[in-house]
């Protein structure tokens, strides 16, 4: 699923981010067997878990919009646990070629 979900009220821009593990070399990465079998983070794998949103949820309602009107994003986040600083990385996952 989505770990956060924001939005900006005065854009309508929203962002899906993704906790993930900093490994020791600095990179962090995406699973390839998300949900629906979809790279995690990438379109595919958003739409997978929005079809698995009630339809009366208010944050597929707020992520389908973003969508529509693309003003979606997506990206990762982490603690680099030398520096102890939060990093946040904006990505465009593609999807698996099929």
């Amino acid at each position: 699923g989505f770990d956060h979900v924001f939005r900006n009220k005065n854009t309508g821009e929203v962002w899906i981010l993704d906790s993930k593990q900093i490994a020791k070399s600095g990179n962090m990465s995406v699973s390839n067997k998300g949900a629906g079998g979809a790279r995690q983070m990438s379109p595919d794998w958003v739409d997978n878990v929005l079809d698995k949103l009630e339809d009366g949820n208010p944050v597929k309602h707020t992520i389908e919009n973003a969508k529509n009107s693309g003003k979606l994003n997506t990206g990762l986040v982490g603690v680099d646990k030398k520096t102890e600083k939060l990093i946040f990385i904006p990505t465009k996952i593609t999807n698996i070629k099929k």
